[in-house]
């Protein structure tokens, strides 16, 4: 599962730095621009309880929420 794959150290929540490991190579792999301020942007719309990590289900919402944007350029 790509959550496990990003979670370096298994605490069941990726940290800031994970979460912009996972987007760049999501964006990547999908030639898709993006900026430095967009990856933050991400993290802080994804961590919805504010606790500074990113759970499976925020996770998840996101997708869905990026998902919903495709074909919007970012």
């Amino acid at each position: 599962m790509i959550f496990k794959k990003y979670d370096k150290n298994n605490d069941g929540g990726l940290d800031r730095n994970e979460t912009r490991e996972l987007m760049t190579d999501m964006l990547r792999s999908q030639n898709r621009p993006y900026t430095e301020e967009q990856l933050e942007e991400f993290i802080a719309v994804a961590d919805t309880n504010k606790d500074g990590l990113i759970q499976k289900k925020e996770l998840y919402n996101l997708f869905k929420l990026i998902g919903k944007n495709t074909k919007k350029q970012w």
